[in-house]
């Protein structure tokens, strides 16, 4: 699995600047990623991709990122970060 994380992502969701800031919520950024993009399995029968369910290798990339990538994680939610760089 390869998942990519452009300049605006990095700097201005997450404020990553810095390689410690990406060792720090590279775990982070990998897991929402995971949440919000889906490797699916089609359904001909279905055209709504939304139902369709998950690749197995997407469930196990997932659980993988998320046990493998522990020491990367701050807990840290974007959204926050997003209002303090406002403010």
């Amino acid at each position: 699995m390869e998942f990519r994380a452009g300049k605006d992502l990095l700097k201005d969701t997450w404020n990553i600047r810095t390689w410690a800031d990406m060792f720090a919520r590279f775990g982070d950024l990998c897991a929402q990623t995971g949440d919000v993009i889906r490797y699916t399995v089609p359904n001909t029968y279905d055209r709504n991709r939304a139902r369709w369910p998950n690749h197995p290798l997407w469930e196990v990339a997932v659980a993988e990122i998320v046990s493998d990538l522990s020491e990367m994680r701050e807990g840290e939610d974007p959204t926050g970060v997003k209002s303090v760089i406002r403010e």
